[in-house]
């Protein structure tokens, strides 16, 4: 695996970064990074309130996934629409139920990517997305990214790390993976050539990963590009963690109908 400084790794990202500017060419957003400390968020410029869910407030599948919502943002000296749409992706296998949370351009020997604990298992998994048109053709960011069945009885909780601190998928290369965890070592092998894994990317924002004849994780397009977004778990009315999502947060950028 290239180093973060490495140049065919600078380039790759060049290649993310540029896709992002061609798919939102025009449209403002604030950029304020979430970070766990943060203590004033961005605000909706028509109402002034918050655009981010607080990390302390428990979110249900329609806030968390509000699909067929329509976000509207600046384009220009026009405002465009999109609405909220739900791409499904390949099931995953988890033999032991553990599930990895990383960016799959970088995984550090030595370092451990944060893990959820769900029962063994097959799951599906999806995006929601937003579509931006240019000219005749449609591009689709991510928005939200999921691991599990997010059904509607669902509460979602930020995951915490071993001192409470709200864990933040770190995105370097415009995307992120779910995966399981048993699997780390061999997912970097498995995400090479990393070209051809972009270029899945730029094709369709949601990839399944083979690792042993088996899905083992999912890469997906991480719509704000670069950056640090807030990982979810999804508990059932029993309190038994089932599902998994990162927020993307692209569609908290733009003004809801």
């Amino acid at each position: 695996m290239n180093t973060p400084g490495s140049p065919a790794r600078a380039a790759r990202r060049a290649v993310v970064v540029g896709l992002v500017a061609t798919a939102l060419a025009g449209c403002r957003f604030d950029r304020s990074s979430p970070t766990a400390g943060r203590t004033t968020q961005p605000t909706n410029p028509l109402t002034q309130d918050s655009v981010f869910p607080h990390p302390d407030r428990a979110l249900a599948t329609r806030e968390l996934l509000p699909y067929g919502a329509t976000y509207s943002f600046d384009q220009g000296s026009k405002r465009v629409n999109t609405t909220l749409e739900r791409l499904r992706g390949p099931l995953v296998d988890l033999p032991t139920g553990r599930v990895g949370v990383t960016d799959p351009g970088y995984l550090p020997p030595g370092e451990t990517p944060p893990t959820v604990g769900l029962a063994p298992g097959t799951y599906p998994t999806e995006l929601a997305v937003l579509g931006f048109h240019d000219q005749g053709t449609t591009t689709y960011r991510g928005c939200v990214a999921v691991l599990g069945d997010p059904g509607q009885g669902l509460v979602w909780r930020t995951l915490r790390d071993d001192v409470g601190e709200v864990v933040y998928l770190g995105v370097d290369d415009g995307m992120g993976c779910l995966f399981h965890a048993a699997d780390l070592a061999a997912l970097t092998d498995a995400v090479e050539p990393y070209d051809a894994l972009v270029a899945r990317i730029l094709d369709s924002p949601l990839a399944g990963i083979r690792i042993d004849g088996r899905t083992a994780a999912v890469v997906f397009d991480c719509g704000m590009g670069d950056g640090g977004y807030p990982t979810y778990v999804g508990y059932d009315h029993g309190g038994e963690a089932v599902a998994v999502a990162v927020d993307l947060e692209l569609h908290h950028r733009g003004i809801r109908s």
